[in-house]
C-alpha cells in the first residue's frame, strides 16, 4: 500500500512547492506541541494540537499513500490522546521521528517523500495502533485497512523491545534534525559571506531557521547552547533591518559557534548530557570554545588587516612573504 509510484507523476512541480510550504507551516506548531509532550505539559491540549496538525496534512496530501501515512500518525496521537496507549518513552520517541518527516519535505516536497517514505517507521507506527487497546474509530479503520489483526505477533514482548528504545534514542533522533538544520544555515552563511555582503535579502529567512533550533534545544535541555542560537538571530535581525552593518568578522564568529552547537550535539549522541552535573560541565567547556573560536577569530582578522595594509602601502609581496 505504500510502494506504488503511480502516483509519483501526478505530482507536478507546483503541488511539490505547495507541499514544502506547508510543512514548513506546521513543522513549528508541531515542534512546540511535541516538546510539551515530552514534558508533560498541558499534554491533552498539545496532543489535540498534533492530532489537528496530521489531520491537516493528510487533507492536504496530494497523493493518498501520503495522506495515508498522515492518517497512522494521526491514529497513533488518537490513541494515545485516549489513553490506549501509554505515553512512554518509544511512543515519544516515534513521535520525535515525525519532525524529521517534516524536515524532509520543506527541503524535498511530497514527491520525494513519496518516493522515498518511511518504511519502517510506517510498520512501528502500525504495530502500535495494532494492540487491542487501540479501540478509536482511526485505529479500527487503520486495523482493517491494514489486516492488522492477522499480522499481530503473538510475542507481543519480544517485538516491543525490538522498535522501542531508550530515552537516549529519542534525544540522537531529535538532535540528528538539529545537525541538519544547523547545515543549511551554515551552508546560507558561507554563501552570503562569499557573495554580495550588501544583498542582506539573503539573510531573511535565517532567523525562521534559528528559532526552530533554538526550539529544539530547548526540548532537549541544550539551554547555553539555545542562548548562542538567540544571539544570533538578533545579530542577523539587525542586519536585516538595517540596525547593523554585516561584518565579515562577526558572521565567521557565528559560524565557529553553529559549529560548537554541533559539537554539543554530537556530544548528546554519546550519551554525555544525561546528567545536570556532565551537562554544567560540557556548558562550561562549551562557553570557554566560544571565546576562544571567537579571540582566535578576530586575531586572524585583524592579522590579515596588518598583511592588507602592508601590501596597500607598496611593499609588495616579497616582504609579507619574508616576514611569514
Amino acid at each position: 500500500m505504500h510502494m506504488d509510484d503511480s502516483e509519483y507523476d501526478a505530482i507536478d512541480d507546483h503541488k511539490n512547492q505547495a507541499s514544502r510550504i506547508l510543512a514548513k507551516k506546521v513543522r513549528l506548531p508541531y515542534q512546540f506541541s511535541l516538546l510539551g509532550v515530552i514534558r508533560d505539559r498541558e499534554v491533552d491540549s498539545n496532543l489535540s494540537r498534533l492530532e489537528k496538525i496530521t489531520e491537516i496534512m493528510e487533507e492536504r496530501s496530494s497523493s493518498e499513500q501520503v495522506a495515508r501515512f498522515w492518517w497512522i500518525v494521526g491514529a497513533l496521537i488518537e490513541s494515545v490522546s485516549r489513553d490506549d496507549l501509554p505515553l512512554g518513552v518509544s511512543v515519544k520517541m516515534l513521535m520525535g521521528k515525525i519532525d524529521q518527516i517534516f524536515r524532509d519535505m520543506i527541503v524535498k516536497g511530497e514527491k520525494q517523500l513519496l518516493r522515498h517514505q518511511p518504511i519502517d517507521l510506517i510498520k512501528n507506527l502500525l504495530y502500535y495502533i495494532a494492540q487491542p487497546e487501540c479501540d478509536g474509530p482511526k485505529s479500527q479503520a487503520i486495523k482493517t485497512a491494514y489486516r492488522l489483526e492477522q499480522f499481530l505477533p503473538a510475542d507481543d514482548n519480544h517485538e516491543q523491545q525490538n522498535i522501542a528504545g531508550p530515552n537516549q534514542e529519542l534525544l540522537k533522533t531529535v538532535s540528528d534534525a538539529v545537525k541538519a538544520d544547523l547545515e543549511e544555515v551554515k551552508s546560507s552563511l558561507e554563501v552570503y559571506v562569499n557573495g554580495d555582503m550588501g544583498k542582506t535579502d539573503q539573510l531573511k529567512e535565517i532567523p525562521n531557521e534559528l528559532h526552530i533550533i533554538s526550539d529544539t534545544l530547548a526540548m532537549i535541555g541544550l539551554g547555553p547552547q539555545r542562548q548562542v542560537i538567540e544571539s544570533q538571530i538578533k545579530v542577523i535581525n539587525d542586519i536585516v533591518e538595517g540596525n547593523s552593518q554585516p561584518e565579515e568578522e562577526k558572521l565567521l564568529a557565528m559560524a565557529a559557534e553553529l559549529i560548537q552547537v554541533d559539537q554539543a550535539l554530537e556530544l548528546l549522541h554519546k550519551g554525555q548530557y544525561l546528567s545536570a552535573e556532565t551537562s554544567e560541565q560540557t556548558s562550561n567547556t562549551a562557553s570557554r570554545n566560544f571565546e576562544m573560536s571567537n579571540m582566535l577569530s578576530a586575531v586572524v582578522t585583524a592579522a590579515l588587516d596588518d598583511i592588507q595594509k602592508i601590501k596597500d602601502a607598496g611593499f609588495g609581496a616579497d616582504v609579507v612573504s619574508g616576514g611569514e
